[in-house]
């Protein structure tokens, strides 16, 4: 999707630096699935506790009760971006690890065959896989810990992933560049048009996906009877429908996309003016403020809201299938002497005997019959 190494793709110098071999590229790879997958449970985690109440209620005994549960959601939302970030480095690395695997594992078979088979077919059996680590750039470059070095328009155009990058291009930046220049617009400004263009269209993708993920959900008897016999809060399975939300939360995508166009025009403005770039500690802050910031307070809000009032028709049967379901008490684990009793010598014995004696009697009785 990124098209390294075509035409079309990113230029070498824009992505990550390559590892220096095979035995590199494997340990970072591996090393970043792991750390991936470790950050990808945290917030998994605390997204359940902040929808539980339970971070907001430990919280509160440090902070206002009011302020404890506005960190707890803060939280919360910022984990949904944080989230989306190490799930596409877990899919990346999981396939770049499944390739070289895939490439050491067809090599050491084609050795074996060739050490077994007749010379006359092993002097024939020459083609191997080869695979280099440059066409696996890591899929971002460091996005956070660089995040002040050229501000929100190195923060998408270098930081981030590629992985549209060709689609939005064509579809979106070039023809705008192309209109632009037949009827006379300049060229900087046919730029920023060609962006505001690219982020439209990537605001439409992510809003799609958010509507295909959470809303127009329809509850069904199966989901209100399982969501009542496991204690699961209504509204963790069943979003509200989007006609019920208010406009921010209904186009939170839309208007954190359409947003960033303005910081990259803010950005090309002060370069124009001063001659500086943006970098720095106030690059870093700025940045943050566009990205982080605005990205929890619209898009994270936009999918983590679950209002009390959603669905109130279906209240009435959630409620009724959780008192006609009531969870059942845990049962206590038992013993250990009791799980490996029908195991001990003495028992299998005693069963053993059991087992021949009732067939003996049998014996007997078809003898006498």
């Amino acid at each position: 999707m990124r098209m390294i190494g075509y035409a079309g793709g990113p230029r070498a110098r824009d992505l990550p630096p390559a590892p220096k071999n095979d035995k590199t590229f494997f340990r970072d790879r591996l090393l970043a699935f792991y750390n991936a997958h470790l950050v990808s449970s945290a917030c998994l985690a605390l997204q359940v506790l902040d929808r539980d109440g339970i971070l907001a209620s430990y919280l509160s005994y440090i902070l206002p009760h009011d302020a404890a549960v506005f960190v707890s959601a803060t939280l919360a939302r910022l984990c949904i971006g944080v989230s989306l970030w190490v799930q596409m480095k877990i899919g990346f690395n999981g396939f770049a690890i499944l390739f070289y695997l895939l490439h050491r594992g067809t090599n050491a078979f084609l050795d074996t065959l060739q050490a077994i088979l007749p010379r006359r077919w092993s002097e024939e059996l020459t083609w191997r896989s080869r695979f280099d680590v440059r066409e696996y750039p890591a899929l971002f470059d460091n996005p956070f810990s660089k995040m002040g070095e050229g501000g929100v328009t190195k923060f998408w155009s270098a930081r981030w992933h590629f992985l549209f990058r060709a689609t939005f291009t064509s579809l979106g930046y070039k023809p705008t560049l192309a209109l632009s220049k037949r009827l006379g617009v300049p060229k900087r400004v046919a730029q920023l048009l060609g962006a505001f263009v690219v982020f439209t269209l990537s605001a439409w993708m992510h809003w799609q996906a958010l509507v295909s993920a959470r809303y127009n959900l329809h509850p069904s008897p199966a989901g209100l009877a399982f969501a009542a016999a496991h204690s699961i809060p209504l509204t963790s399975i069943y979003p509200p429908p989007s006609t019920s939300l208010s406009f921010l939360d209904r186009n939170g995508t839309f208007v954190f996309f359409l947003l960033q166009p303005v910081a990259v025009f803010l950005e090309s403005l002060w370069v124009a003016l001063t001659r500086k770039r943006v970098s720095g500690w106030a690059g870093k802050v700025w940045t943050a403020l566009w990205v982080v910031v605005l990205g929890q307070a619209v898009v994270g809000k936009s999918w983590c809201v679950t209002p009390s009032s959603s669905f109130p028709r279906f209240q009435a049967d959630f409620d009724g299938c959780r008192q006609a379901r009531p969870r059942p008490r845990p049962r206590p684990p038992p013993s250990p002497s009791l799980v490996l009793a029908p195991l001990r010598p003495s028992n299998l014995l005693a069963r053993a005997h059991a087992r021949l004696y009732a067939v003996d009697l049998a014996g007997r009785g078809q003898q006498s019959v």
